[in-house]
């Protein structure tokens, strides 16, 4: 946080951006995240509460925070290929002022490099920008040597900023939240799967032999916390290493030898090698926890891709128990929502402490949906009457069992239509392996100029 802070204070990062684009607002929004991270520190919590629209909108775009289960570190590395290093290259070497394509339909280098790097995973992403902060180190040792100080300082201080958004991302790969997710699109239901685990944490070693239990977010503790410390400072020291090395070299006049960044763009080291040597070269990788393998994900990872944050359908059957056990009668019903878990467990809350907190998602959950049912009734002695209803509806689960559903609408049958509600209680049975939710529901129904029904619901919600 102090590096970020000194960052946006020096305005390294946000002195050359054009001040009519919407990018200058960003150091805005980095004050204020900061501003709040530290307001949650001094008030005994792990982080900030900072929320921003378009900070939550790119959020739902960029995947690169999270690893891709059930890859293995080497896996994930082989995203950072010759494209990915041209790309880079062609952006690190062109003038801002040729950065906007003069063609509208053409993209930008800067856009053709943000598309590139917004999906690698955590992995591939930290271990780019480390090697772009390693070269600038060399650079940064070049400039001293050759007493220009100006350019040794800026080298210096954009190491930093680089290795400190790589670092963000080898923090991620701490947090057990974003070891699990199979990062998509529905980035709902990416959270509710990311939310659980952080919270249960996982069990984890790393290249260095040591094992513990990860959390992430709001719920890491102290040993998450040192592991993640011990693999910035390796991260750092690899800078440090890298400054002495070459300011040695230069001093010395001595041939230097090839940086990471330079063998990759001149292929001195063939592409099938690349993951191999940055795993061997960059050390904080021997602290990361291992990524989780097939066996691991396919039989510890319950809650997979089947959060409860995100779109769900559901259909059901009902049948009227008053006025019409005389009748035949039947509802069909299906519905088209989207939900979120409103309320979870806090950390140090008394709900967290008790073990069937682990067996739950969220402790509130809220959905609102567009609903259509079908509604025939009838007996031997009177004719059939149907009705088609249209509505809306409003759905709360409580600790993922107990579940109430709240619909307005209108019934339509011949002449006219008339206003309903519908108000529905009952269990409902989740488990984190399966998305549908089979439940059991008892409703009472108002219809205007027709009174009161009740009945019973049979209900399969897809999540």
């Amino acid at each position: 946080m102090q590096l970020y802070q000194g960052v946006t204070d020096v305005d390294i990062l946000f002195k050359e951006l054009n001040h009519k684009s919407g990018l200058p607002k960003l150091k805005r929004g980095v004050t204020k995240a900061l501003a709040s991270h530290y307001r949650g520190i001094e008030r005994g919590k792990r982080e900030g509460k900072y929320f921003s629209l378009p900070y939550a909108t790119l959020a739902g775009e960029d995947m690169s925070h999270f690893q891709r289960p059930p890859l293995s570190f080497f896996d994930m590395l082989q995203v950072v290929d010759t494209s990915l290093i041209r790309i880079t290259n062609n952006f690190l070497t062109t003038v801002s002022s040729e950065k906007t394509p003069k063609h509208c339909c053409k993209k930008s280098v800067r856009q053709l490099f943000d598309d590139a790097i917004l999906h690698l995973n955590n992995t591939s992403k930290y271990a780019l920008f480390h090697t772009l902060a390693l070269e600038l180190m060399k650079l940064s040792a070049q400039s001293r040597v050759d007493g220009d100080s100006t350019n040794f300082q800026l080298c210096f201080e954009q190491a930093l900023l680089l290795n400190s958004t790589a670092d963000h991302f080898l923090e991620d790969a701490f947090a057990a939240g974003h070891m699990v997710v199979q990062r998509d699109k529905n980035g709902l239901d990416n959270k509710g799967t990311h939310d659980l685990y952080n919270r249960l944490g996982l069990k984890v070693s790393n290249d260095n032999g040591e094992h513990w239990t990860t959390y992430g977010d709001d719920f890491y503790e102290d040993s998450t916390y040192k592991m993640a410390i011990e693999g910035n400072l390796a991260s750092l020291n690899d800078l440090l290493t890298y400054f002495k090395r070459y300011t040695a070299e230069y001093e010395q006049k001595k041939p230097h030898r090839v940086t990471m960044y330079n063998s990759m763009l001149n292929l001195n080291i063939p592409q099938k090698q690349w993951a191999d040597t940055i795993l061997k070269t960059f050390t904080a990788y021997r602290y990361m926890p291992h990524p989780l393998d097939s066996a691991t994900y396919k039989n510890v990872i319950e809650l997979k891709r089947g959060s409860r944050n995100g779109g769900f359908y559901e259909a059901g059957v009902s049948t009227g128990i008053v006025p019409y056990h005389a009748f035949q009668n039947v509802i069909l019903s299906g519905t088209v929502g989207i939900g979120f878990n409103a309320l979870t467990p806090s950390r140090g809350s008394r709900f967290l402490k008790r073990p069937f907190s682990r067996k739950i998602e969220s402790i509130i959950w809220a959905g609102v949906s567009a609903d259509y049912s079908y509604f025939r009734y009838g007996n031997n002695e009177t004719p059939k009457t149907t009705e088609h209803r249209v509505g809306g509806a409003g759905h709360v689960v409580f600790l993922d069992f107990i579940t109430i559903d709240e619909t307005a609408g209108y019934a339509f049958a011949n002449p006219h239509g008339r206003f309903m509600i519908n108000s529905a209680f009952g269990f409902e049975y989740k488990s984190f392996k399966f998305r549908l939710a089979p439940s059991l529901k008892y409703f009472a129904e108002y219809q205007c100029g027709k009174g009161w029904m009740h009945g019973i619901r049979l209900a399969l919600r897809f999540y």
